[in-house]
């Protein structure tokens, strides 16, 4: 399953939190071609074919746990905390509303939209997440299995 496939089999989603909370998962707005021509232009790597394909469909996911609502593929609208020593080319995707965040790690060699890293402001720490963007939103939304979630 494609990135693209997951975000489209996660839309309408609903599921109980931890807490006993409803959530609902919904998708954000495509990006359009020339926004994501922009995006890739300021990459310091080819942007992935499925990302691409990805951006086209939705820039993301909304009303997910853990993270201040919202998911964003891109990181336009993200303003996450990172280390510019760290990686001077990442991306926040997330953020925690308490000015933590999640970012990929981008380089030249990079040919996957990851690995994803944990970014603490307190403590100032930096945890590995998972490999690729696809790993990060199953971690997210727990991938309940399709007869746990209703709609």
């Amino acid at each position: 399953m494609d990135i693209s496939d997951r975000l489209r089999w996660l839309d309408g989603k609903s599921y109980t939190n931890d807490d006993g909370e409803p959530r609902h998962l919904r998708l954000l707005p495509p990006l359009t071609p020339a926004q994501i021509d922009q995006l890739a232009a300021g990459l310091p790597c080819p942007l992935p074919d499925d990302i691409r394909r990805a951006l086209l469909f939705s820039a993301g996911l909304s009303g997910t746990e853990h993270v201040d609502d919202t998911v964003d593929l891109s990181g336009l609208s993200q303003s996450g905390q990172w280390l510019e020593e760290f990686s001077p080319h990442a991306v926040s995707i997330a953020c925690d509303g308490c000015g933590n965040s999640w970012s990929l790690d981008l380089w030249p060699q990079s040919r996957e939209w990851g690995p994803v890293f944990y970014i603490s402001h307190d403590p100032p720490v930096v945890v590995f997440q998972c490999a690729t963007i696809e790993k990060f939103l199953e971690q997210l939304v727990r991938q309940p299995k399709e007869s746990d979630l209703g709609n």
